[in-house]
């Protein structure tokens, strides 16, 4: 008897998933930052080292540009996109904040309002990069090149 096949789940299904599994590592390590603890949670590491990279995409044509902090790549990836305008050198404001999940040939967003309770940490890290003049620097260099 033949076995039927079985769906292999899409990125929209496991978004959910993967979004709060991210989101236990970041809120562990945010809160050592907090406390000083330089080395952060034994299975993250500090915040600053957590993800690949986190720079500027500018946007084209239509579309508006994102500066991205990516997780992890390969299949799958994901990564956090944040909106807004950088004002000047130590300040920028965020208007909006995006989680990606993507594998291979499927992706899949999920908006985060920043006024929830993981909005409100990843504002509060994009912050902490903004005052440090990583976000106008990644976006200056990006535009640059």
């Amino acid at each position: 008897m033949a076995q039927a096949a079985q769906a292999i789940p899409k990125c929209a299904d496991l978004i959910g998933e993967h979004l709060e599994s991210r989101m236990e590592d970041i809120s562990a390590a945010w809160a050592a930052y907090l406390r000083g603890e330089e080395d952060g949670p034994e299975d993250t590491g500090p915040i600053e080292q957590y993800g690949l990279s986190f720079a500027y995409h500018p946007g084209e044509g239509s579309l508006r540009g994102y500066w991205c902090w990516l997780i992890s790549w390969g299949g799958p990836s994901e990564e956090f996109r944040f909106y807004g305008e950088s004002v000047h050198e130590y300040h920028a404001t965020l208007d909006r904040i995006e989680f990606r999940y993507h594998d291979w040939f499927d992706g899949a967003g999920q908006d985060i309002p920043i006024d929830s309770k993981h909005g409100q940490i990843l504002a509060a890290w994009f912050a902490n990069l903004a005052e440090c003049g990583s976000v106008h620097h990644v976006r200056a260099q990006a535009l640059e090149g």
